[in-house]
């Protein structure tokens, strides 16, 4: 719950964009937290299609906490993780393999949330 507030106070950081480091480390844990279906991410991706309409509150709280203008400013940035599959990702790709458009999984968190109009605006930086 802590960690969760704390990522809620960088979304708001990086929102005006004052310093990259919030967004730097929103993405990092955005990053973090995403992986396969067998891991403990809180944005999981895979081969279960039934993924897609379920959007946990954590997942959507690393999603929402790197929007702003330092994302929409610097979207190639890659932050160094542990998944292999992630780390030469950039933020922009970790969207994209949640949102469908990446990697050929049937599945992931939040990707019906990601597909819609306002969302997308927000992660495509339209």
């Amino acid at each position: 719950m802590i960690a969760l507030l704390v990522l809620a106070l960088v979304a708001a950081a990086s929102a005006s964009c004052w310093s990259a480091v919030p967004y730097h480390l929103a993405a990092k844990a955005f990053a973090e937290g995403t992986g396969n279906v067998t891991s403990q991410s809180a944005c999981k991706y895979g081969s279960l299609p039934q993924l897609n309409s379920v959007c946990p509150t954590a997942c959507l709280t690393l999603l929402k906490a790197t929007w702003g203008d330092c994302y929409c400013n610097d979207q190639a940035y890659q932050p160094s993780v542990s998944n292999p599959f992630i780390a030469g990702l950039t933020v922009e790709q970790i969207y994209e393999v949640l949102a469908g458009s990446f990697g050929g999984f049937q599945g992931a968190n939040c990707r019906q949330y990601l597909a819609q109009p306002a969302t997308q605006s927000k992660w495509r930086c339209l």
